[in-house]
C-alpha cells in the first residue's frame, strides 16, 4: 500500500482518532516522561525547538507546548490530519505545522533541540533512512525520542487470521534486535560516533480491552491502524468469515475482556555536545 493511500486512510480517522487512541495517548505519555527523566535540555525555559514527529490528531503537540517554552513544530504526512491539528492548536501561539514525510524532512541539519515521536514510525518505508533523517536535525545536546509497536503486537488478531488463509490481515512489526541495528546503522550514516550518543531502549506490553470483536475492528479502523502495508485490498470480509473469526477471537477473552495486545519500544536518543 503507498504513502499516499496511508496518509488518505488517517486523514479520514481524523475527527475520531482521540475517540479510538486512549492506548496510544497512554504509551504517549509514558515515553514523555520516560524522555524528561533522562533529558539534559532544560524544555521550561529557553528557546527551545520540539518537533511532533507525525503529530496527527495534534493531541500531543497541544499538551507538548502547554508543557515547554520555545516552538513547536507539528510534522505529518497526512495534510487532512493536519488541516485538523491546526484548528485544535489554533489558540496556541508558536506552534507550526509542517506537510512532510518522515523519511525526507524539509529542516536543516541540526536544527532541533528535541524530536517526540509516537507510534508513527512503523508506517516508514525505509525506517533506517526515518532514523537518520531524524538525527540529522538533531542538535548537539538534543535529545530523539519515539516509541514504535514491535513484533508480537496484535498477535491475537494475526492468530485469528492465520485460521482462515495465508494472507496478510495484520502489519509485520520489527523486533527490537532489528530496530537497534537500523538505529546504530543511521548513527554510523550521519558519522555519529557512537560514543558520543548515549541510547536508552526498553520495551512493555500493553493491551486494550472490549467486548467484541466488532469493536476491536472498529477501534482500529478508527485510528487507522486497519491499513496493511504492502497487501492488497482483501474487499469486504463477509458474515461467514467474520463470525468466524468473532468465534475464533474469543479464545483470548479474560475478565477484562477481548484483549489487541501491544508490545512496545521506547528508544530515546541524546545526543552529545562534544567539547574541542
Amino acid at each position: 500500500m503507498s504513502k499516499k493511500r496511508i496518509a488518505e486512510n488517517f486523514g479520514k480517522a481524523a475527527c475520531h482518532y482521540d475517540e479510538s487512541a486512549a492506548l496510544q495517548r497512554r504509551v504517549g505519555e509514558r515515553l514523555w516522561l520516560q524522555m524528561e527523566s533522562v533529558l539534559s535540555v532544560n524544555l521550561s525555559v529557553g528557546n527551545t525547538t520540539l518537533i511532533d514527529l507525525g503529530c496527527g490528531s495534534g493531541y500531543f503537540t497541544k499538551k507538548i507546548k502547554q508543557r515547554i517554552e520555545g516552538e513547536v513544530i507539528g510534522l505529518d504526512i497526512s495534510s487532512d490530519m493536519l488541516n485538523y491539528s491546526m484548528e485544535q492548536c489554533q489558540e496556541q501561539k508558536s506552534i507550526f505545522f509542517v506537510n512532510a514525510d518522515a523519511e525526507k524532512i524539509p529542516l536543516r541539519c541540526a536544527s532541533a533541540d528535541v524530536i517526540f515521536s509516537n507510534f508513527v514510525l512503523q508506517w516508514c518505508d525505509d525506517l533506517r533512512r526515518a532514523l537518520g533523517e531524524s538525527l540529522r536535525i538533531l542538535k548537539p545536546g538534543g535529545c530523539f525520542a519515539f516509541s514504535i509497536p514491535i513484533e508480537g503486537t496484535l498477535i491475537e488478531l494475526e492468530s485469528c487470521w492465520k485460521s482462515v488463509d495465508a494472507n496478510r490481515h495484520v502489519n509485520s512489526f520489527y523486533s527490537k534486535k532489528e530496530i537497534e541495528t537500523m538505529l546504530l546503522s543511521a548513527l554510523d550514516e550521519k558519522e555519529l560516533d557512537s560514543s558520543f550518543v548515549d541510547i536508552n531502549i526498553s520495551s512493555y506490553q500493553c493491551a486494550n480491552y472490549y467486548e467484541t470483536f466488532k469493536d476491536i475492528l472498529q477501534d482500529l479502523k478508527q485510528i487507522g491502524a486497519n491499513t496493511v502495508k504492502g497487501a492488497r485490498s482483501g474487499g469486504l470480509m463477509g458474515k461467514t468469515r467474520f463470525a468466524y473469526l468473532a468465534e475464533n477471537y474469543e479464545r483470548f477473552r479474560n475478565e477484562k475482556g477481548l484483549p489487541a495486545t501491544y508490545q512496545v519500544l521506547n528508544v530515546i536518543v541524546e545526543r552529545k555536545v562534544i567539547n574541542t
